[in-house]
């Protein structure tokens, strides 16, 4: 695997330029399978500090907007009044799509940049194949000060008349070195997102042919039962207990909901409809996980961070329990090491279970302010076994990395 980020910048007082690229490329040497490469981003961008505007070009992430993952395309935005900010977006999605990929605008309004209250309110729309795939509305409301933070996030579809994500996470911390601080997670939204393009899932059809063939009520419909819901909440809370320990636990439950049949079953021939038949899968059920943590301060040696996880889920399908600890140390005055291991032990309701041990080290020198390299090592080994096959399997995997960092 080969990871590539560069960036270039040029800036003064009145404008600030960025070149910016990233590139992934796994290499698979198993005979008759494919390597794989992925462009992250690749754009040019420019901000006038002056008149308060900016413009990206090329591939880049959607943040926010309603923009739902990588695309290529133009995003700009202009500043005005106190804290308040006017943004336009356009482009194509970028990521993986049977089919035509889609096309997308949208507009949004930030406000309250820098004020304790602020958010955003957008709306998109997005076609493919020359038909509406997604039309939405949304935004995001948040609430910060030193003591306490609150954010929410909604996305509603106003195509299909239904809500695609509302999200609400926030902290209240308890101050100083020694406290309780707690945090919070509610998250409902449909997996994946709606879109038109949901109506082919398991048809095996495409959607330029599917779109012929059905009228627009009918691809909404099937759609909508094709994409699940799925719900998550989450609590946790860290205790300080003094300068050098701090203890914390969380817990998360989440459920994904059940499916129900969808499209014309197969006839006595064995023959599917354009629009395939898809059966409904039963709801998840509750899955939790209860996860303990300690972090220490110079547990090891002075200025040293140590961290120990240890966490057990439970869900209908499977059990399992995980440790995890890590320790980051500054050796000398340009030397620094990281040590992980991780263990993990999972068991299945038909009997099966399987372990996995990954210990791995990490070293960096740092020649100048400017200059430094780093490189990691480990090891993984994996042992699984299936009561189903009545068979045993084991797996071991080395790998490291090198790399360095030039700022100039």
């Amino acid at each position: 695997m080969t990871n590539v980020n560069m960036m270039a910048r040029s800036y003064n007082n009145e404008y600030d330029n960025r070149l910016v690229f990233q590139d992934f490329y796994s290499a698979n040497f198993l005979k008759g399978q494919a390597s794989s490469q992925r462009l992250g981003a690749a754009y040019y961008e420019m901000k006038d500090r002056i008149v308060n505007y900016s413009v990206k070009i090329g591939r880049q992430s959607g943040l926010g907007g309603g923009v739902m993952g990588r695309f290529d395309g133009i995003s700009a935005g202009y500043g005005f009044g106190t804290g308040w900010r006017a943004n336009v977006v356009t482009g194509q999605l970028s990521d993986y799509s049977i089919g035509s990929k889609p096309t997308f605008i949208g507009t949004s309004l930030d406000f309250g940049a820098r004020s304790t209250l602020g958010g955003s309110v957008y709306f998109i729309n997005q076609n493919v194949s020359g038909i509406t795939d997604r039309r939405a509305v949304g935004g995001n409301l948040r609430y910060f000060e030193q003591r306490f933070n609150v954010m929410g996030m909604l996305d509603y579809d106003v195509q299909f008349k239904a809500l695609n994500m509302v999200t609400v996470q926030g902290t209240a911390n308890g101050g100083g070195n020694v406290g309780t601080d707690f945090n919070f997670l509610l998250d409902h939204r449909r997996s994946p997102i709606l879109d038109l393009r949901n109506a082919v899932n398991g048809s095996g059809s495409s959607f330029a042919a599917l779109v012929q063939d059905r009228s627009k009520d009918e691809l909404i419909l099937l759609a909508n039962q094709r994409t699940t819901t799925s719900d998550m909440a989450q609590i946790g809370m860290t205790n300080h207990l003094n300068e050098k320990w701090n203890i914390g636990t969380d817990f998360t439950v989440s459920k994904t909901a059940a499916t129900q049949d969808s499209g014309t079953p197969p006839l006595a021939d064995g023959s599917l409809g354009l629009e395939g038949f898809v059966q409904g899968q039963p709801s998840s059920g509750a899955a939790w996980t209860i996860s303990e943590r300690m972090t220490g301060m110079g547990v090891f040696q002075p200025r040293d961070i140590t961290n120990f996880n240890l966490s057990y889920s439970k869900s209908k399908s499977s059990t399992s329990e995980a440790f995890q600890v890590s320790n980051h140390v500054d050796l000398r005055e340009k030397w620094t090491l990281d040590t992980t291991l991780a263990l993990s032990l999972q068991h299945d309701n038909m009997g099966g279970k399987s372990y996995d041990i990954s210990p791995s080290e990490r070293v960096a020198y740092m020649f100048t302010n400017k200059l430094s390299v780093d490189g990691q090592f480990g090891i993984d080994w994996n042992k699984n076994s299936s009561s189903a096959s009545q068979t045993t399997w084991t797996s071991w995997r080395e790998f490291f990395s090198f790399g360095g960092r030039y700022n100039f």
